[in-house]
């Protein structure tokens, strides 16, 4: 598990590249907890929501940031920690 500051800093690098792509809150939201390594069920699960929308957010921000996989989004939120 992340200590409580790795959690802060992750959610300050995820709000940080929210602005810089204009992601949605929603898509702000669902990046945070895929990058504390949430599946898109426990995401769903997690806000209420279908995995099938989930998964649509999670394109959604892949096309935003020009990436291709859940790799790569974690990859880019830790490199710019």
């Amino acid at each position: 598990t992340r200590s409580p500051g790795a959690e802060s800093e992750l959610a300050a690098l995820a709000d940080s590249v929210a602005e810089e792509f204009l992601l949605s809150e929603r898509e702000r939201e669902i990046m945070r907890l895929v990058g504390r390594g949430y599946t898109a069920s426990a995401v769903a699960e997690q806000l209420v929501i279908s995995t099938n929308t989930v998964n649509s957010h999670i394109q959604h921000i892949y096309h935003k940031l020009g990436i291709h996989k859940r790799s790569e989004l974690i990859s880019y939120l830790h490199r710019n920690g």
